[in-house]
């Protein structure tokens, strides 16, 4: 997670990085009706930006603008795991630390909604960090991961915003150090797809469950740092169930194919799809070509992997003309 002093004092601005899961291999659901995971997980130069500024009460205001029509609306109500993660970290702060601040939060949407790229997660990580630094709370990365566990799965590693091999159901994170940097090209039906409903979909046509080789092959190529034995080793036990959920979904995957892609996949739950392609300037040619072609996907090109540099690079220009209030 990034995060930088924003444009006045008492503010902070925090990037969110989606997610692409490089493998998600899926175990039988547990008592408590998670299932457990194997999953290589990257960030991608694909962000959601936020502007934190601190108030004078102790209100938890948020606002939110969206970069395009995505898969689905977004509300600035209680429900939004944004607005959660201030509460959480407000409530957090008083109880431990005798501190209770408000804050409002602009919140710029560039991740499509409900689409396996872990928008919601991430825009709570980066409240998570932000909060931290600008109410100088000084909390360490696994107390804000443990916090982000009551959040969801996918906020511990979003706070972290670094290539790792994730378990459990999402909360064990190990670290991988040696990641290349991989163009890709997203593309979404601009519909959203319930999380919910695809594990359900996978459990009733019992979809043979994966012991994690898919996910060592993939560790091993990445270190190799060949694209090819990268898109070789992509894989997602969920694909198929989300693929019987939305037909679109195998249109996607087939677009990339005839455009070249090394290899086709859907990112977590769905819908979104990726390709892994053989440059940056390839990934830009088929990103073009999606854009010139009639169908209303969503479409976007960019990095996954090693992305730390180029997300400290557009920092806080999606933020436009978003100021501090009062």
């Amino acid at each position: 997670m990034y995060w930088q002093p924003g444009p006045t004092p008492g503010s902070v601005v925090a990037s969110a990085p989606a997610k692409l899961n490089l493998t998600l291999e899926v175990g039988p659901p547990r008592q408590d009706g998670y299932h457990p995971i194997v999953s290589v997980m990257v960030p991608l130069s694909l962000t959601d930006e936020l502007l934190l500024c601190e108030r004078r009460d102790d209100e938890i205001v948020l606002e939110v603008t969206m970069a395009d029509p995505l898969a689905a609306p977004l509300g600035a109500d209680q429900d939004n795991l944004a607005w959660r993660a201030a509460r959480l970290l407000q409530d957090f702060a008083w109880q431990a630390l005798g501190v209770r601040k408000g804050v409002s939060i602009h919140l710029h949407k560039r991740i499509p909604v409900a689409a396996g790229l872990g928008g919601g997660s991430a825009d709570a990580a980066a409240v998570l960090v932000g909060l931290n630094a600008l109410w100088q709370l000084g909390l360490a990365t696994g107390e804000l991961s443990a916090l982000g566990e009551r959040l969801g799965a996918d906020v511990p590693f979003c706070i972290r915003s670094k290539a790792g091999l994730v378990e459990g159901i999402g909360e064990q994170y190990t670290p991988l150090a040696v990641v290349p940097r991989i163009p890709v090209v997203l593309l979404n039906p601009r519909r959203p797809l319930s999380t919910a409903h695809v594990f359900r979909s996978f459990d009733a046509v019992g979809e043979p469950r994966s012991p994690g080789e898919h996910t060592a092959q993939m560790v091993r190529a990445l270190f190799s740092g060949d694209l090819r034995n990268i898109a070789k080793a992509v894989y997602n036990d969920l694909g198929q169930p989300a693929r019987h959920l939305i037909a679109e979904i195998g249109q996607m995957e087939a677009f990339l194919r005839t455009a070249g892609a090394l290899t086709v996949q859907v990112t977590g739950s769905g819908p979104t799809v990726f390709g892994i392609m053989e440059s940056g300037e390839h990934a830009r040619e088929v990103f073009e070509l999606c854009r010139s072609d009639a169908r209303d996907w969503w479409a976007w090109w960019g990095w996954a992997g090693s992305v730390e540099s180029l997300i400290s690079e557009t920092g806080s220009r999606e933020l436009g003309a978003a100021t501090c209030k009062g």
